[in-house]
């Protein structure tokens, strides 16, 4: 069939993008820097790192509770040179996911949070680029 793509290479090409959001989210966080402090507002939770903000908000949907998740972060502009003293940021915001939880309690969804960046930090530091440079999820939460 022409210009088709079978369900197994979208699957792939789809897996392969979460790897390279991870490794993104994870290097956009550290290049943003500072040291983060957690702070809890009924049921939204926002993190502050110089350069950092995370929040999440949940609803339900026919019984179903429902997790998302975003940051806002300072980001090089990936149009600068790499090797100048100082480099152009940006203020950038980023789509961490949607996921299900059990429910709305506030300790069900820092264990979101820390699942998702366990994840995330896994995949970069298995990755070469975390075999030359690993870092810690524990510098995030």
């Amino acid at each position: 069939m022409e210009d088709s793509i079978d369900k197994y290479s979208a699957l792939r090409i789809t897996l392969e993008g979460q790897i390279a959001v991870d490794m993104q989210l994870v290097n956009e966080i550290h290049t943003a820097g500072g040291k983060p402090c957690l702070s809890v507002i009924i049921y939204i939770f926002l993190m502050d790192i110089a350069g950092l903000n995370i929040s999440g908000d949940g609803t339900a949907d026919k019984h179903l509770n429902y997790k998302s998740k975003h940051g806002l972060l300072i980001t090089p502009t990936y149009s600068s040179d790499p090797n100048a003293p100082i480099m152009n940021t940006v203020p950038t915001q980023r789509f961490f996911g949607i996921n299900a939880a059990i429910d709305h309690k506030s300790e069900t969804q820092l264990q979101g949070w820390k699942d998702l960046v366990d994840q995330m930090y896994k995949v970069y530091n298995e990755s070469p680029l975390g075999h030359q440079k690993p870092l810690n999820p524990l510098e995030f939460t």
